[in-house]
């Protein structure tokens, strides 16, 4: 019968697991970017970003605004550990750091 469903489909290669998924990643977990302090918290004429090491090459600060637009990049020195960053001219608000390598 063409409309009847077949229920007997008979038994699978691998009893008791039908859909087996398996997942393999070959790539090393990303390398800690290093603690770090952000002071004063409001900040209202700069704020001041300390790091425990040097900082990896090619690492960058960006500050957004609430909305998510990119309000300022710093690509800082390997040897700094320390950067101060005057925020005057930013209305008061909530804004995010991103320290990204």
């Amino acid at each position: 019968m063409p409309s009847f469903p077949n229920y007997r489909l008979g038994p699978i290669d691998n009893p008791g697991m039908p859909c087996t998924a398996t997942v393999s990643a070959d790539n090393p977990p990303p390398t800690p970017l290093p603690p770090l302090s952000v002071f004063p918290n409001p900040a209202s004429s700069y704020l001041k970003i300390i790091v425990n090491r040097p900082l990896p090459a090619g690492t960058q600060w960006m500050l957004y605004d609430a909305y998510g637009r990119s309000l300022h990049t710093e690509k800082p020195s390997n040897e700094a550990t320390c950067t101060e960053i005057t925020v005057e001219e930013l209305a008061a608000g909530i804004y995010f750091w991103e320290l990204k390598d």
